[in-house]
Formats: structure tokens, C-alpha cells, sequence
């Protein structure tokens, strides 16, 4: 596994669309790995570390917030 740094990632993203880059993350060969981040800062410290995603979960960004998980912070 080799972690595309955020240059290359953004570079493909911008070429064929972000979407479509994330379909063909999707059904590439092989084991990618996407990182979960909770907040802008983690986001940035994800994006800066190469990684090829990004996700968040509303629980996560809930928990983060100090709020119950009802949709009401995502």
C-alpha cells in the first residue's frame, strides 16, 4: 500500500472530478485507507498526511460538538 501524497490526490481529483475520483478510490485494486476526521483541524492534519479521503460520521462530529446525535450539527 502506498499513500498518494495530498498534491497528487488533489491533482486526479481536479482532472476527473471529485466524485468520479472517489468511485475510482472505490472500485481501484487493492486496500486503500481513508481517514475519519471530526472537525476542520483533524480534516487538515488528514488532508496534509496524504491520506486519499476523507470521511466523517455524524456521530463523531455530534460528540465533537457537545450535542446529541439528531442531525442538528450535520
Amino acid at each position: 500500500m502506498s499513500l498518494l501524497s495530498s498534491q497528487a490526490v488533489e491533482a486526479h481529483a481536479a482532472r476527473i472530478g471529485k466524485a468520479a475520483a472517489l468511485r475510482s478510490l472505490l472500485a481501484g485494486p487493492g486496500l486503500r485507507f481513508i481517514m475519519e476526521a471530526h472537525n476542520g483541524l483533524s480534516a487538515k492534519i488528514v488532508e496534509e498526511s496524504g491520506f486519499p479521503g476523507i470521511w466523517a460520521s455524524g456521530l463523531a462530529i455530534s460528540a465533537a460538538m457537545g450535542v446529541r446525535d439528531s442531525n442538528e450539527a450535520s
